[in-house]
């Protein structure tokens, strides 16, 4: 609970916010707090606070840590002519800066409430697309931490401004996200509904179609490649790992009988003549390498045209390289299918801003890279694969529920600024027996939640 001379941070995307100064006075009067404003931009002390930097979130974590009665945190994103984000890219650098924030209100003993609100943010734009990325986070801390109010709300032009204040503050509303018009306050609720499959395809695809999977050729991403058998297509599977293919083929010709399996004991014991000390990274990419290579020849039996490219999604240079070079043997792409993630997940206290960056660029700079890359290649459809988590939140997953909330959001900006293209988010369940469902410690918590 609040109580005077109990202190609040209020981050603010303008420096000449309205709306910062108005919170401010309001929860000043009415709970006796102390305000203490800080700019996202770096206004403040040349640059100390800019969200955006390393250097800028850690020296404001230090701000708020020294603050002795932090009760709450409020970040005000406001769309506007001087916006903090200049583009996607900048969204992983400001959610991880704000993950540094909250991080320190968490770790105050007078934590009361975080409140993220948005004016004039447009949807399918840059601030929309970091707002989403806000409420999964908050949406995941709200597990973790059950007596502390977590909001995000979206002011309309016209919203009355106190009223909104008031439903945001109220503890007996278990609803976190808040959309707020005139004095009513709305809600988005998942609903399940059965699929109908009646009618025909919004697209065709066929043998010559190019069709390019980031996520490694492994698990879920190989089972929706060889869902495309049908249709003969052409298959890019793109991933981290890197195909040694004089050896991972070699081994490929017997790797159903007992040198395969010979192999696999080998490489999981570290190899002949290794010692077991060698870093676990090596074995788990030689293994990996054995997978993929396997699962190519798979494919191609099927019928598809494979091949496999080393590629860094999160890296720009890496994706338009790569795919440079798919143009240049087919002429086009077709559609893209990013299924590229990784796990890094903790509870938020021991998760640290570099497993949060990394998860959120993977997911949402992947998708970016991938779609600046192929848009202007015949692209003609754009599906992802994210996850029921940035619908509901989870427990030691805020940087998942981040990526995967924001992605969802990234992809809908597509179908708005590109007529014609067809996009869409996949909000998958834990598929047992596959992909990241199969991580012992994505099993251990979907135990412990039942």
């Amino acid at each position: 609970a609040l109580e005077p001379g109990h202190e609040m941070a209020v981050l603010r995307t303008d420096p000449r916010s309205e709306l910062a100064a108005e919170i401010s006075h309001l929860l000043e009067g009415r709970f006796g707090t102390r305000p203490l404003q800080m700019d996202c931009r770096g206004r403040n002390g040349g640059g100390s606070f800019d969200l955006r930097s390393r250097e800028g979130a850690q020296k404001a974590a230090e701000e708020l840590q020294a603050v002795r009665s932090l009760a709450g945190l409020v970040l005000i994103l406001e769309r506007g002519s001087d916006s903090v984000l200049s583009g996607t890219e900048d969204v992983p650098a400001f959610l991880t800066g704000f993950f540094y924030a909250l991080k320190s209100l968490m770790k105050s003993k007078h934590k009361a409430f975080c409140v993220v609100m948005l004016r004039d943010v447009q949807p399918h734009t840059t601030e929309s697309v970091a707002g989403e990325g806000l409420l999964g986070m908050l949406l995941a801390a709200a597990q973790e931490y059950p007596s502390v109010l977590f909001r995000s709300v979206t002011l309309g032009a016209d919203t009355d401004f106190k009223t909104a204040l008031d439903l945001a503050l109220d503890t007996g509303n278990p609803i976190i996200q808040l959309i707020c018009h005139g004095k009513k306050a709305f809600s988005l609720k998942a609903s399940e509904e059965s699929l109908s499959m009646t009618g025909g395809p919004v697209m065709e695809l066929g043998a010559d179609d190019v069709v390019v999977i980031s996520g490694g050729a492994r698990g879920v991403t190989y089972r929706v490649a060889r869902a495309l058998a049908p249709f003969k297509s052409r298959v890019v599977l793109l991933g981290r790992t890197k195909l040694d293919a004089p050896a991972a083929y070699g081994a490929l010709r017997n790797a159903d009988g007992p040198a395969g399996k010979s192999l696999l004991r080998l490489l999981k014991a570290g190899g002949p003549g290794r010692k077991n000390d060698k870093p676990k990274d090596e074995k788990a990419n030689a293994l990996a390498g054995l997978d993929i290579a396997r699962n190519v020849s798979r494919l191609s039996a099927l019928g598809l045209k494979v091949s496999y490219h080393r590629c860094e999604v999160a890296d720009p240079l890496s994706v338009t390289r790569t795919l440079d070079q798919v143009v240049d043997r087919y002429g086009r792409i077709d559609g893209i299918i990013h299924g590229a993630g990784l796990i890094r997940d903790n509870f938020m206290e021991y998760m640290t801003p570099e497993d949060f960056r990394r998860v959120v660029e993977v997911k949402l700079l992947g998708a970016w890279n991938l779609y600046r890359a192929s848009k202007d290649r015949g692209l003609r459809f754009f599906a992802a694969l994210s996850s029921m988590v940035a619908i509901q939140g989870n427990v030691g997953q805020t940087n998942y529920c981040a990526a995967n909330r924001s992605l969802s959001a990234l992809l809908r900006s597509f179908t708005v600024s590109q007529e014609g293209l067809l996009s869409k988010a996949l909000m998958l369940p834990p598929i047992e027996g596959t992909g990241m469902a199969e991580d012992p410690e994505v099993k251990e918590l979907l135990k412990l939640k039942g």
